[in-house]
């Protein structure tokens, strides 16, 4: 888990990095674009471009991750045909692309601190280029598509252990001023008519004024004796050994200088990181009060706005009424020529305004006692809903009524099952119990007449009680109460009905479901409806947790409890004691198996073939 937090923290830190150097390099005037220290594997799209674009002639790539020099659809080599210096330095880099040779303004190339081991002969096209870095790579030898870049000023190949000698094309390139090499590589060419004089130049390219550079001439006078050769040759070798110790002390005291350094150079890096971070943190929270501001300014200018609008349409309003007044008063001026004339035709314009205002009027009336005719209508339609609504509240109810439906059920039953025996005695040729089947269908069916006649008398018993709270709620004074009468009835027949009866009406059906919430009590009211749904059976709660329970749309998990623990002792009351009977110690009938006769059923009543029971 710690692992995760730093991780996630390392990359957001390196995205900070990122977008604050992306920042810097497009907002700096220099032409530099800096993109080092990032520890990229994949270039931002879009680099090159903004390199073309912002006219940068110098591409800063090092210490990142790249196996290769980014060349891709965002970002294209082409782009960069006016870079003078390019920096790929402590990087992956195994190989470089052939399409370098389009940059034909570079002056500067640095690839040391790679995996190179050979570079393209594109290269050789690049007749700008002046100073390449190839130190700490893996070249296997010395490449010689170097010794076809004539405008080559210093070639660094250092700490390349493969690199054993030099080319003898090497003395063609005639301004080369610095060649940095190891101690051990040989000379130019030993067989060679013209000798290479390697002598120690006290120059120093790097930062830390610790490394020397070897300076190469070459030296076209006629070869001196053998005594002098070998005096001079013994005289080089000791002050290449001296130089040797020298360097390698200069080494280690370099080494530990650039680990102090690095370590330096990392905390300024974590100060930087939480400097960016703070940095971005003020700007969320410069950017959230600026966006809040902004909100109160737009509702500040919505109400002005909506201000000035209203003062505009009041000033509108005057300049009408005054514009009005004016016409007026020109009127009066002009009718003073003509007064009698004027009065005659004034009087009848108010004649002719007065009869059409009366007739607005009229309209008027008339479609306002159309709308409260409507209004009526639709209050006597829902108030009759509603009375028929407790009228069906009251016949369920109504425990004589429920006795007499379900007599009428079972007798219907009955003479369903006499038509189905009589059918099939019909296809048995059975006339001789024919007689029988008939009295019973006689006494069913007056059975059945007798309770429909109970049925209406007891249906028009609760139409009385109906009609007579009816008459009560017109003898009402209060409005409001008269018009929710039959709602205010229903939700007091509701309350009085036990909770057996409110289930029935909802519509739980399954018994043992019923059961399960008559013991979970009145807290269980606000939820029955969730229990009528077909899907929800005794078996599914018995599948059922709390969690599940509430995602039914139950909101208590104390109810959700309260259901489980009641359908566990549901179950217990379910469960048999005894254990299961054996079929197989039951004796198989001998008697022939019953042959099934198709039939179509009649109702006892009509006579048709289909029966809706």
């Amino acid at each position: 888990m710690f692992l995760r937090k730093f991780v996630n923290k390392d990359n957001e830190s390196k995205e900070r990095i990122l977008e604050h150097k992306m920042h810097i390099s497009q907002s700096n005037p220099a032409p530099v674009f800096d993109l080092s220290d990032c520890r990229l594997s994949q270039l931002p799209s879009g680099v090159y471009i903004m390199c073309k674009v912002y006219r940068k002639d110098r591409l800063i790539l090092s210490n990142n991750l790249f196996n290769k020099i980014p060349n891709n659809e965002s970002n294209r080599v082409e782009d960069l045909r006016n870079l003078k210096y390019l920096n790929f330095s402590f990087n992956r880099l195994t190989k470089i692309t052939s399409k370098i040779s389009f940059l034909i303004e570079l002056e500067e190339l640095h690839l040391n601190s790679n995996k190179l081991k050979a570079l393209p002969e594109s290269l050789s096209q690049l007749k700008n280029l002046k100073v390449i870095d190839l130190n700490d790579n893996c070249f296997e030898s010395f490449p010689s598509v170097l010794t076809q870049i004539r405008s080559l000023n210093v070639i660094r190949i250092r700490n390349n252990d493969k690199v054993k000698q030099l080319p003898l094309n090497l003395v063609h390139l005639k301004n080369l001023v610095v060649l940095e090499i190891d101690t051990t590589v040989g000379d130019l060419n030993e067989t060679s008519e013209e000798e290479s004089k390697v002598e120690m130049s006290g120059k120093d390219d790097d930062s830390d004024n610790e490394t020397y550079a070897y300076e190469v001439k070459i030296n076209t006078n006629k070869a001196p004796s053998s005594e002098e050769k070998k005096k001079k040759l013994l005289e080089c070798e000791k002050q290449l050994q001296d130089d040797i110790s020298t360097q390698q002390s200069l080494l280690s005291a370099s080494e530990m200088k650039k680990k102090v350094l690095l370590s330096e150079l990392y905390s300024e890096q974590m100060n930087v990181a939480k400097d960016l971070e703070m940095l971005q943190l003020k700007k969320v929270q410069n950017k959230a009060s600026l966006i809040k501001t902004l909100c109160l300014l737009e509702n500040h200018s919505n109400n002005l706005i909506n201000y000035l609008n209203r003062w505009e349409a009041r000033r509108l309003q005057q300049k009408s009424i005054l514009d009005e007044i004016e016409e007026n008063h020109k009127r009066l001026q002009k009718s003073q020529v003509s007064l009698k004339k004027n009065a005659v035709v004034k009087a009848m314009q108010h004649c002719l305004q007065d009869s059409a205002d009366d007739r607005t009027m009229q309209l008027l009336l008339k479609n306002k006692e159309a709308n409260q005719e409507m209004v009526r209508e639709q209050l006597l339609r829902e108030q009759t809903l509603q009375k028929e609504a407790f009228e069906m509240l009251q016949r369920e109810r109504d425990q004589q009524h429920r006795f007499i439906s379900n007599q009428i059920k079972l007798i219907e039953k009955g003479l369903l099952a006499l038509t189905q025996a009589e059918m099939q005695r019909k296809s048995h040729n059975l006339d001789a119990i024919m007689t029988n089947v008939c009295e019973q269908r006689t006494y069913l069916a007056s059975c059945l007449a007798q309770l429909l006649k109970e049925k209406e008398n007891r249906e028009s018993v609760i139409h009385n009680f109906v009609e007579n709270l009816e008459e009560e709620r017109s003898a009402m004074i209060d409005r409001s109460e008269n018009n929710d009468f039959w709602l205010l009835e229903y939700q007091r027949a509701m309350n009085d009905e036990s909770l057996e009866n409110q289930l029935r009406i909802v519509g739980v059906e399954d018994e043992n479901v019923q059961q399960i919430l008559i013991d979970c009590g009145e807290q269980i009211l606000p939820y029955m409806h969730l229990f009528a749904a077909p899907n929800v059976t005794f078996d599914r709660l018995l599948q059922m947790n709390e969690k599940e329970l509430i995602a039914l749309g139950i909101d208590s998990y104390d109810i959700a409890q309260m259901i489980t623990q009641a359908v566990q002792k549901r179950e217990k009351v379910l469960l048999p004691s005894a254990p299961p009977c054996d079929d197989d110690d039951e004796a198989a009938p001998s008697a022939p198996p019953l042959i099934k006769y198709w039939y179509q059923v009649e109702c006892v009543i009509c006579l048709n073939n289909e029966v809706s029971i």
